[in-house]
């Protein structure tokens, strides 16, 4: 909860209030304020606030800095991440910030696990991502898609609509 004296809008307590709280108050003030950006679901604790646009991640203002939402939430829950060490997405969810989702992994770990959705050669229904058959998303990032399955798509709702 921000404080009532003149200050800069954007941070979240003068520099005055900022000393006299103690560092817990703190935290537990920008914890609240994080779980109000939280949309719960069966599944995954997907992040409503900011995000990076073009990679998706969740990103927090915690003291005047960005950082990350889930790497905050997860050393406030579990512990520390070590500084060469980083948290990979279980659910491959991005915008995801249960810490029951992420692992600590070496960085060289997180992108081959990255990878292996793009290194599948088939879609789910069996058809083949070649040259022909697969369309790259402008808008998400290694987003592709089976153009066969689209078309199958596409009739079964326009024969739904003519019925």
């Amino acid at each position: 909860m921000p404080c009532d004296h003149l200050h800069d809008p954007r941070s979240e307590m003068c520099r005055e209030c900022r000393r006299t709280l103690s560092h817990q108050q703190a935290i537990d003030q920008a914890l609240a304020r994080f779980l109000s950006y939280v949309n719960r679901t069966e599944t995954c604790w997907l992040w409503t606030g900011a995000t990076v646009r073009r990679e998706g991640y969740a990103i927090f203002s915690y003291l005047n800095r960005c950082v990350s939402a889930h790497r905050w939430f997860y050393e406030q829950e579990k512990g520390l991440v070590p500084k060469h060490l980083t948290l990979d997405h279980l659910c491959r969810v991005r915008h995801c910030v249960n810490p029951d989702h992420l692992e600590i992994v070496t960085r060289g770990e997180n992108v081959r696990r990255g990878l292996k959705g793009i290194l599948t050669t088939h879609c789910p229904q069996g058809h083949p991502y070649d040259e022909a058959n697969t369309y790259w998303s402008k808008v998400r990032i290694n987003g592709r898609s089976c153009r066969r399955c689209h078309r199958e798509r596409e009739k079964r709702k326009r024969f739904a609509v003519s019925t």
